[in-house]
């Protein structure tokens, strides 16, 4: 599939193999259903708004679902 809206994007930025990595996300998010996509980016969101290095991906998804209810 091709990408048609564009966007300011800072991948390049980024290491060969971080870049892949995220690639990787991007694929393995879209391979599950609606309900895991929705945990896993909320979970992101919640590490980016309090911008918690220390906090790992799976406390910011608990963290999100204790807020969303």
């Amino acid at each position: 599939m091709k990408f048609v809206k564009e966007i300011e994007c800072r991948i390049g930025e980024l290491s060969l193999v971080n870049q892949e990595f995220i690639i990787q996300l991007i694929n393995h998010l879209a391979s599950h259903d609606e309900d895991y996509q929705r945990g896993l980016i909320q979970g992101i969101a919640y590490v980016k708004k309090r911008h918690l290095s220390k906090v790992t991906l799976i406390q910011g998804i608990r963290e999100a679902k204790k807020e969303s209810k």
